[in-house]
């Protein structure tokens, strides 16, 4: 990764350039030239002064503020696009490459840029890309719930034909247009293995895959709020803890604060105070001077429980 422009938003410039040169000993010899480019979010390249590809960017002529026409997401930015190259554009010797890159926005806060130049390539044309966007890798997900699995597909020299999705070998099912989502309910408990296979006009494919664990009981979320690490407080002055929780599969039955003092690492936990109700906010009095560290737990309506980050609070002798 380079870093090519690290003024702030307002600042920023609409389009950055590039170029390459290279040597080229006999021309002739080249049955086929391919060009593979990876940018966001417009791009025009050329090769010895000829533009030979132009995207995402108005007709006509551009200047150093045309903007791209717009912003690429998802896949789009990552995938590679392959353009046919007339090799009776290379010349005999010194060859100039070039490209200039063109923001969306000047509040774009990056753009991004892969270009690669091969030359008789054996295999015309590239596989097409798929990547998952849900469910993340690694998810955990509860018996029976249905999980939504949502794909990008997108071929650079034709059209996605099919988009299918497979979970431990099994078909789910398959999807000839955009979007392709699909849902599927959360099998036995353990791993699963999704795969998803994208096939193009050409019958070129590519694949992709992610794990899901299925449990019993998925945990609670919760989170501290309005919380400072290492506040200061002091005592016998009563403070106030609260904290978000939520279920996403019941409900939450309680939420729990504990403390603990860190002056010695065989001190107990002590719980503080118990909140069945949100917003879960408690009310601490009795407490020593000293450093305690402070979470809470969440508990949900199955006896699942998550423990919130931890923060430090400093109580202080009254004066």
């Amino acid at each position: 990764m380079t870093t090519v422009d690290t003024e702030p938003g307002h600042h920023r410039s609409i389009t950055t350039y590039f170029r390459r040169a290279f040597e080229v000993a006999e021309p002739d010899f080249y049955r086929n030239v391919l060009l593979r480019l990876s940018r966001a979010d417009g791009a025009i390249v050329y090769l010895n002064g000829k533009e030979i590809y132009r995207v995402n960017m108005p007709d006509g002529a551009v200047t150093e503020d045309t903007l791209a026409t717009r912003r690429l997401t998802g896949l789009e930015r990552d995938v590679f696009v392959p353009i046919k190259i007339d090799p009776a554009d290379l010349r005999h010797g010194k060859n100039i490459l070039a490209a200039e890159i063109h923001r969306n926005s000047p509040q774009c806060d990056d753009i991004r840029f892969d270009l690669e130049l091969l030359a008789n390539v054996a295999e015309a044309g590239s596989p097409p890309d798929i990547a998952f966007t849900g469910p993340a890798d690694g998810a955990v997900f509860q018996a029976g719930e249905i999980v939504p699995v949502q794909l990008e597909a997108l071929s650079g020299n034709g059209r996605i034909k099919s988009v299918s999705l497979y979970v431990d070998g099994n078909e789910v099912g398959t999807e000839h247009e955009a979007p392709y989502a699909f849902r599927w309910p959360a099998g036995a408990r353990g791993a699963h293995r999704l795969r998803a296979v994208a096939v193009d006009d050409h019958q070129m494919q590519s694949t992709s895959f992610r794990t899901v664990t299925v449990v019993e009981n998925v945990p609670p979320f919760v989170e501290l709020v309005n919380s400072r690490s290492s506040a200061m407080l002091t005592e016998g002055k009563a403070f106030s803890i609260s904290a978000e929780a939520s279920d996403r599969n019941g409900k939450v039955a309680r939420v729990e604060f504990w403390v603990k003092d860190m002056a010695t690492f065989t001190s107990q936990a002590i719980r503080v105070g118990t909140s069945t109700v949100a917003p879960y906010t408690v009310s601490i009095k009795e407490l020593k001077p000293g450093h305690y560290m402070l979470w809470a737990i969440a508990v949900n309506d199955r006896g699942g429980s998550t423990q919130s980050l931890p923060t430090h609070i400093m109580i202080n002798k009254r004066e």
